[in-house]
């Protein structure tokens, strides 16, 4: 081939190839603000801990709490660096008493072994505890601060504790997106104090505007592991997150309708589907109905013969509480039930005119629960449904899942037929 051509195609290839890089725009978040993550918010794994007689470091400062003989030792296995993890010591009794190495310097002298604790049950116990987790990237190394929850759980079948952690750290900051910052945090649903695994990440962007991050299950602003992040119509994938947390990079990989708000006074998705038996289905078919909406996450059957009996699941008996409410309604009301099950027609809990199954997960995705209660009202809005909430005490993160129970239903709906909202 003739140099002078060679050096053309070169110059070309060169060309696309700084094109391509044009096209593919980075942006980037600093999150320096760490933040207690409401636990009911995000699936966080708890880590089992392994007790030893002996501390895995060199550990001063033991004889400021105890003889050895009284002590048991344990690590958390958090960060990056060269340092394996976070020492604690454990006083085995009735409670058990804690003290851990906060400021991961190796020397327990200089700890209070004071920290927020609450009971889960009469004799289990959880200590929620901030500690300084050591990094190392690009050959420097340095330490950020990390929240843990620490539990002592009593086993009335051995009459023995177990003691696990769990990691309910968000780090917190502002994104560029299209010459815009929005407020963004994240979470790793492992609990090991790092971030870069974006396979495990739960990322909240306040993409309503309002200056306030809804980390709620369910929330339009949280985006679950795997699922691309949308502010809008742009949506973007993760590209990078540094181990420890500070910093996040998304890439812009095109356009989808707006993500729909599920809330009170919201129009509740539309969406076209077949029902288990094999019917079409639309929630739109009902519109000029109230209709109340069902996510149940397990129907599949049970080793009974029968199914669901003697020994059916919460979620079955739920659906079985509500329809027993609302059975004497003859018209104007209907049941749509979604589960994540494949089920057949002889699997069915209630076998009612007004019920209609769905197996979709399609539907699930659009609104981003797999469990839980919906009242629409003749107009498509959603007027009722189960809310979570979360608050603080002190430091201390805490929250549930409201759920409308039959007959709060059974009251929404025949509001709903006076003309009521």
């Amino acid at each position: 081939m003739p140099r002078t051509l060679l050096n053309k195609l070169t110059l070309a290839c060169l060309l696309i190839s700084i094109l391509s890089l044009a096209a593919v725009c980075t942006h980037t978040g600093f999150l320096g603000e760490m933040i207690p993550w409401p636990a009911m918010s995000a699936a966080l794994s708890v880590v089992e801990l392994a007790l030893a007689d002996q501390p895995s470091e060199n550990i001063t400062g033991l004889e400021a709490w105890g003889t050895a003989d009284e002590m048991a030792f344990g690590l958390l296995p958090v960060g990056t660096g060269t340092d394996p993890g976070v020492s604690f010591v454990l006083f085995p009794g009735e409670p058990p008493r804690l003290i851990i190495d906060t400021d991961n310097d190796e020397d327990l002298a200089d700890e209070t072994g004071c920290y927020d604790i609450e009971r889960s049950d009469a004799r289990s116990y959880g200590w929620f505890v901030t500690v300084s987790v050591e990094y190392e990237e690009n050959g420097a190394t340095h330490c950020a601060p990390y929240h843990v929850l620490i539990q002592a759980l009593y086993l009335y079948s051995s009459g023995s504790y177990i003691y696990g952690y769990s990691g309910w750290c968000q780090r917190s900051g502002l994104i560029e997106l299209e010459g815009e910052l929005y407020p963004i945090s994240i979470t790793s649903q492992l609990s090991n104090g790092v971030y870069s695994n974006i396979s495990q990440l739960v990322v909240v962007v306040d993409t309503d505007g309002d200056g306030e991050l809804n980390d709620l299950p369910g929330s339009h602003e949280v985006f679950r592991p795997g699922e691309p992040i949308q502010v809008g119509t742009s949506v973007y994938r993760i590209s990078f997150v540094s181990d420890d947390g500070r910093s996040i990079a998304v890439e812009a990989i095109g356009t989808a309708s707006p993500r729909p708000v599920i809330a009170r006074g919201e129009p509740a998705p539309d969406f076209q589907s077949r029902t288990v038996t094999g019917d079409p289905f639309a929630l739109s078919d009902f519109r000029g109905d109230v209709v109340v909406l069902l996510f149940l996450p397990d129907l599949s059957p049970t080793d009974c013969a029968t199914c669901f009996s003697p020994s059916p699941s919460p979620w079955v008996s739920r659906l079985t509480d509500i329809w027993q409410a609302l059975d004497w309604i003859n018209e104007g009301m209907q049941m749509v039930v979604v589960t994540e099950s494949p089920l057949s027609s002889e699997q069915l809990p209630l076998t009612e005119e007004r019920i209609s199954y769905v197996y979709d997960p399609d539907v699930v995705r659009l609104y981003r629960r797999s469990y839980g209660a919906l009242v629409i009202d003749q107009q498509g809005i959603i007027r009722a449904m189960d809310e979570a909430w979360s608050k603080f005490v002190g430091v201390r993160p805490s929250g549930e899942l409201d759920e409308l129970d039959a007959i709060e239903i059974l009251w929404v709906v025949e509001r709903l037929f006076e003309g009521g909202r």
